[in-house]
């Protein structure tokens, strides 16, 4: 069993059981222990999204709280011996087709590139709904979820499963152990 965490108020959780896929939006922290509890007897490995650092240019109370947010999802996953990798967020988007490039700071005043890269990363959110709900066409992909099924999507290609067929964690698990 392979699960997927896309961290934040706005992130979600995605998993793989015996080749059928599920998501669901992140809660508390509290509800994501009893969800990966409830999968405990399953023996998952589990790939949390390498996030929670401070950006030059964020709020920096944000970014403190927001890696916060990630420490007690990962102390979750060692209390509860579920191995884990992360990846970070290029990483498993150049697995999306027609990933659209960064555009390039030096080649744009400094507002307008904010507001461009504001833009930018709606169109990259849309553009990974939109290929997660092509393939999970059995799940409503929301915005919470799409993320987590991206990572999700992104495991199980590096296992060479493919998507929605895969049920051998023996890859990922690999790069965990």
């Amino acid at each position: 069993m392979i699960v997927a965490i896309d961290p934040g108020t706005k992130g979600g959780v995605a998993w793989l059981d015996r080749g059928q896929s599920n998501a669901c939006k992140l809660t508390t922290v509290a509800d994501f222990r009893d969800l990966i509890e409830s999968f405990i007897h399953m023996n998952p490995v589990a790939v949390i999204e390498d996030v929670g650092y401070h950006i030059l240019g964020n709020n920096a109370v944000a970014s403190a709280k927001f890696a916060a947010h990630c420490g007690e999802l990962r102390g979750v996953l060692v209390g509860l011996s579920i191995p884990y990798t992360t990846v970070k967020p290029v990483q498993w988007q150049r697995a999306i087709p027609n990933w659209p490039g960064r555009p390039k700071r030096k080649e744009h005043p400094e507002e307008s590139y904010k507001k461009l890269l504001a833009g930018h990363k709606r169109k990259c959110k849309l553009r990974v709904k939109d290929e997660m709900q092509r393939r999970y066409p059995h799940l409503k992909v929301t915005d919470a979820t799409a993320d987590a099924l991206g990572i999700l999507t992104w495991a199980m290609e590096r296992q060479g499963k493919g998507t929605g067929d895969g049920t051998d964690s023996e890859r990922v698990r690999e790069g965990v152990e």
